[in-house]
C-alpha cells in the first residue's frame, strides 16, 4: 500500500507539471484540426448510418450546407492552388476534397494562433480527456466503417468477369481487389483487425491499445492505397493521423517499454466528470454508442451481402432481347471477351 501510495503521489507531480510550448501548440492544433475533419467525417457517415435504417430525410438540409460549401472551396482550389475542379466530382481523393482539406488546415492554424494569443493556461488536464473521448469515437466509427465492410466480405467482392479478362488490362486497384477477393477468409481477417482497434478504442483503459493497432492497420492501408492507386489516400491519411494524434500522449511511455529496462509507472489522467457516477454513466454510452456503430454498418453490410445476384453475374452482359414463340426466349449474351452466345431459357 506504502509503495502505491508514493507512485500515485509521484505521478501526480508528474501530472501537474506544465505543458511544453510544442505540446501546447500541438494540442491546440490538433483539437481544431481534427474537430473540424471530425465534422466532415460526421456529415458523411451519419447519412450512411441513418439510410441503413431507413431514415434518410433529415439529412436534406445537411446537403444543402454541402453544396452551399461547394463555391469557396472550388474558388479556393482554382485561384489558389491551382487544381482544376469539377462542380460534379466531391468524392474521395478528388481536387475538391484535396481543397477541403487544405482550408480545414488553415482554418485550424488560424483557431490554433487566436487560442493562444487569448489563452494562456499552461495544462489542459479536463479538456483533454473530452477531446479524446471525441475522437476516439469518431475514430472508431471509422474503423467499423470500413472493418466491418471486410469482415462481411463485401468491399473486394471476387467478379467472375476477372477469370475471363486479360491480366494487362487489369489496372492497379483491379489487380489489388482480385487479389484481395479471391480469399474472403484474408479479406476478413483484415476486416476483424480494423475492428479489433475501434473495439479496442471504446474503453479508456484500452485507448493507447486501440490507437497502436489503428495506427498499424492504418498504415498498411494507406501503403495499399498509395502503391495500387487506391481513391482513398485522403481519408486514410487523415486517420493516420488521427490515430497518432490519440497516440501521442503515450509516446515516451511506449518507447520505454520497447526499448529500455525501467520501470514504468501507471498515468493519472482526469475524468470527464467530478463525480463517480456520472463518469460511470457516460462509459456505458460510450460503449453503447460505439456497439450501435457497429451493428449499423454490418447490417448494411449484411444486407449487400445477401443481396441476390444472377449466377454469372460480371461475365455475361444481355445485347439483345426476344420474347418470340411460346414458353422460350432466345437470347443473345456477350462475355467480357466479346464471344456472342445464344441459348432458350424456359419460363
Amino acid at each position: 500500500m506504502t509503495g502505491a501510495a508514493v507512485t500515485d503521489t509521484s505521478d501526480t507531480t508528474v501530472q501537474a507539471r506544465p505543458w511544453g510550448a510544442a505540446t501546447l501548440i500541438a494540442f491546440r492544433f490538433g483539437t481544431c484540426y481534427f474537430g473540424l475533419f471530425g465534422l466532415a467525417l460526421a456529415i458523411g457517415l451519419i447519412p450512411v448510418i441513418l439510410a441503413s435504417i431507413g431514415i434518410d430525410g433529415p439529412w436534406l438540409a445537411i446537403r444543402g450546407l454541402l453544396h452551399a460549401m461547394q463555391p469557396p472551396i472550388e474558388w479556393i482550389a482554382t485561384h489558389l492552388l491551382g487544381l482544376h475542379v469539377e462542380s460534379t466530382q466531391v468524392g474521395s481523393d478528388s481536387a475538391f476534397q484535396w481543397a477541403a482539406l487544405y482550408c480545414i488546415a488553415v482554418l485550424a492554424t488560424v483557431a490554433t494562433v487566436i487560442w493562444t494569443l487569448l489563452d494562456r493556461r499552461r495544462r489542459y488536464d479536463r479538456l483533454q480527456t473530452w477531446v479524446w473521448t471525441v475522437l476516439r469515437l469518431m475514430l472508431a466509427a471509422a474503423m467499423f466503417y470500413f472493418g466491418m465492410a471486410k469482415v462481411i466480405p463485401t468491399q473486394m467482392p471476387f467478379v467472375l468477369n476477372r477469370l475471363v479478362e486479360p491480366y494487362g488490362n487489369f489496372s492497379p486497384e483491379g489487380v489489388l481487389w482480385a487479389q484481395v477477393g479471391i480469399s474472403p477468409v484474408y479479406q476478413m481477417l483484415l476486416g476483424a483487425a480494423e475492428v479489433l482497434g475501434g473495439l479496442l478504442l471504446l474503453l479508456p483503459r484500452t485507448a493507447a491499445a486501440g490507437a497502436l493497432v489503428c495506427a498499424f492497420d492504418l498504415t498498411q492501408v494507406l501503403i495499399l492505397n498509395m502503391t495500387y492507386d487506391i481513391r482513398l489516400k485522403s481519408v486514410s491519411s487523415q486517420l493516420l493521423l488521427l490515430s497518432l494524434f490519440l497516440l501521442a500522449p503515450y509516446a515516451r511511455r511506449l518507447l520505454a517499454v520497447l526499448f529500455t529496462d525501467r520501470a514504468i509507472p501507471a498515468t493519472v489522467s482526469a475524468p470527464l466528470f467530478a463525480s463517480r457516477r456520472a463518469n460511470r454513466v457516460a462509459l456505458i454510452v460510450q460503449v453503447c454508442a460505439g456497439l450501435v456503430l457497429l451493428a449499423a454498418f454490418g447490417g448494411q453490410g449484411w444486407q449487400q451481402f445477401t443481396r441476390p445476384t444472377p449466377n454469372l453475374y460480371g461475365i455475361w452482359q444481355v445485347d439483345g432481347f426476344s420474347a418470340e414463340g411460346y414458353g422460350a426466349i432466345p437470347c443473345s449474351l456477350t462475355n467480357s471477351g466479346g464471344a456472342e452466345w445464344y441459348s432458350t431459357a424456359l419460363y
